[in-house]
């Protein structure tokens, strides 16, 4: 189980109702830019947050992290952000992300390894890069 706590932001937000699976959370009609909830997380689990005025894009946020929602695969509306969640959704939202990075840099080039460590860098080994700095340090 995983407790998670989400938040949109706007200037203009006034009012904001979190669905979960289609059945009312919360729902607050008195908001000056923010609002936020709590959910413990144990399974899949359908969010649909419904925001006033419609014609918004809140900033979206989940344990502080700003969410892309390309990334989290948040369907976005005029009148709501919408999108399926799971305990392990910083692992999801992680692995989308490097993904995206690699689609974007290698999507009909020849594999490059410099670019790869230096715009990517996951689960590369920098042990020689991080002793030569540690060097200079020391210097």
């Amino acid at each position: 189980m995983s407790l998670c706590v989400f938040e949109i932001h706007h200037p203009l937000l006034t009012r904001a109702r979190v669905d979960i699976n289609e059945n009312i959370y919360d729902d607050q009609d008195t908001l000056n830019e923010k609002f936020s909830f709590k959910l413990r997380l144990h399974s899949k689990t359908n969010i649909a947050i419904w925001f006033w005025p419609w014609g918004i894009t809140p900033y979206f946020r989940i344990n502080n992290h700003l969410i892309n929602y390309g990334i989290m695969g948040v369907k976005q509306y005029d009148h709501q952000i919408s999108f399926d969640i799971e305990k392990n959704w910083l692992d999801f939202y992680r692995d989308n992300l490097i993904q995206s990075r690699i689609d974007s840099q290698f999507q009909e080039k020849e594999f490059d390894q410099k670019l790869y460590e230096s715009s990517i860098g996951y689960n590369v080994n920098h042990d020689t890069l991080i002793s030569k700095i540690k060097k200079k340090i020391d210097e």
